[in-house]
């Protein structure tokens, strides 16, 4: 129930700084595959008696994937050039990433429920999946990027791709530069009760 970033510094170390209605101090937990950082005991918990007030966390400028999640929050994270992979869960909150300074992005995975997204692509080659639940999700991508978006057969959500100049078959969305682009981006696009929208006039950020 509050707001949160992250983004990357120089060197290999970690900062963690936080504050709460009531003084309580995150949650940090670092192993040997990563660090976990959370709001503190009961912020998880919207009727709880603590209430999280603004977390900002500077990671290495080389991380191996982000891992985030937003319940009834915002977070915005941006990252350097060695993350190589996202996976984004949002429950009734927002959610920001700027990945466009991130060359070595292969993977971008994010289920949203009841809430928002905004994804700044880079211009690199990636795949992954985006699904939202009666909610929201933005994607902003490079010009001169190919890109493939791929939708079921039968849903009860929105798109907006044909009105950005990519063409239809078979559920799969393509723009006229996919064969010949030399970075490719390859997502599967679900949206249920919901939205997805691609390059918005009103931008990403």
């Amino acid at each position: 129930c509050g707001d949160a970033t992250v983004a990357t510094g120089p060197g290999d170390g970690w900062s963690v700084v936080g504050r709460s209605a009531d003084g309580a101090a995150p949650r940090v937990e670092a192993g040997a595959g990563g660090l976990s950082i959370r709001g503190p005991v009961g912020s998880d918990d919207p009727f709880g008696g603590v209430r999280w007030a603004h977390l900002d966390v500077v990671a290495p400028a080389v991380v191996d994937a982000y891992v985030l999640t937003v319940k009834a929050g915002s977070l915005s994270a941006t990252a350097g050039d060695g993350l190589g992979r996202v996976t984004a869960t949002v429950d009734a909150g927002s959610l920001l990433v700027d990945l466009a300074a991130t060359g070595g992005l292969t993977s971008v995975s994010a289920t949203v429920n009841a809430g928002a997204a905004s994804f700044v692509l880079p211009d690199a080659s990636i795949h992954g999946s985006l699904t939202v639940n009666a909610g929201s999700i933005a994607l902003c991508v490079p010009s001169g990027v190919g890109l493939r978006l791929r939708t079921p057969g039968f849903s009860a959500g929105a798109y907006d791709y044909e009105a950005r100049g990519l063409t239809e078959e078979n559920g799969v969305w393509t723009s006229p530069g996919w064969a010949t682009a030399v970075h490719l981006i390859d997502l599967s696009t679900t949206a249920n009760a919901g939205a997805i929208t691609l390059d918005p006039e009103e931008g990403c950020r």
